[in-house]
């Protein structure tokens, strides 16, 4: 799209002398509107490369987890794979051990963090907890020490089989 506007800008001249003001004017807003319809259908085609690009990488894990048989093996995967698909810093995995504590792979999460704390709800609940805003959706207990760890948003995901909790999946 950037080299379009070589061959517009001799036709704008062109049109600007041959047929006045008002025919340049026409002309060149179809040609800048042209450029930024094509500037957008460029920018959704690379969108859906990149969701493509996540999407068979998914596939390949879920594959992969699927001829797995020991838990072990499926959260060592978990946490090699993972971090390529979302591709954030954020991410953390709990898993849930023997004492039915839980124990964080890749993130440095201590028993005293407020997101272990959120992770052990979680788990206690067996269902998703969302929050796009800190501030105004997380528990009284919690809301302080989110703010003042400067975290603006969370998604925890029980990791379930059946009646069992495996862990937590969190962004």
């Amino acid at each position: 799209t950037e080299f379009a506007t070589i061959p517009f800008g001799v036709v704008m001249a062109l049109s600007y002398t041959r047929m006045g003001a008002l025919a340049f004017f026409f002309l060149s807003s179809t040609l800048l509107l042209s450029n930024a319809v094509l500037r957008n259908l460029s920018i959704i085609r690379y969108d859906q490369e990149e969701k493509l690009r996540q999407l068979t990488l998914l596939n390949t894990v879920s594959k992969e987890i699927i001829s797995l048989r020991d838990e072990n093996a499926v959260f060592q995967l978990l946490t090699e794979q993972i971090p390529r698909i979302v591709e954030t810093q954020g991410l953390c995995i709990a898993r849930r051990i023997s004492n039915g504590k839980l124990r964080f792979y890749k993130e440095e999460i201590t028993e005293n963090s407020v997101l272990y704390r959120l992770s052990e709800k979680v788990v206690e609940t067996r269902r998703p907890r969302f929050m796009t805003n800190t501030k105004r959706q997380s528990p009284d207990d919690l809301k302080q020490e989110l703010q003042r760890e400067s975290i603006r948003s969370v998604i925890f995901v029980p990791m379930l089989a059946g009646d069992t909790t495996y862990g937590v999946l969190g962004v």
